[in-house]
C-alpha cells in the first residue's frame, strides 16, 4: 500500500503523471499478490474469498484509465480499499486463530 499511498499523495499535489505511474505501479503489485496468495495454502485460503478486494483494485485502476481522471473520486476508492484491506486482515488473523484453537 506504501506505494499506493505514494502516487496518491504525488497526483493530490499536483505531480498527476507520476501519481498516476506510482498508483498503478503500487495497486498491480497489490492486485498480482492478492491473485497470487488467495486461495493458496493454510492462510492464503482465508484472503479474499469473494475477490471483493481484487474487484476495488480492477476498479480503481480502469479509473485511472480515463482520459480526465477524477481524483477525489480515486482518493475515496483507494480509502476505502485501505480499510477493507485492513479488515480483511482482522478476519484472516481471526479466522486462523479460530481454527487452531477449534472455536
Amino acid at each position: 500500500m506504501n506505494q499506493v499511498y505514494l502516487g496518491l499523495v504525488m497526483a493530490m499535489t499536483g505531480q498527476t503523471q507520476q501519481g498516476k505511474t506510482e498508483l498503478a505501479a503500487g495497486l498491480k503489485v497489490l492486485g498480482d499478490w492478492l491473485a497470487n496468495f488467495a486461495g493458496r495454502g493454510t492462510t492464503g485460503s482465508y484472503w479474499d474469498p469473494g475477490r471483493s478486494l481484487q474487484k476495488s483494485i480492477a476498479n480503481i485502476q480502469k479509473s485511472l484509465q480515463v482520459g480526465e481522471i477524477n481524483w477525489d473520486r480515486v482518493n475515496d476508492s483507494i480509502r476505502s480499499l485501505a480499510v477493507d484491506f485492513e479488515q480483511e486482515a482482522r478476519d484472516v488473523r481471526s479466522e486462523i486463530n479460530s481454527d487452531r484453537t477449534g472455536r
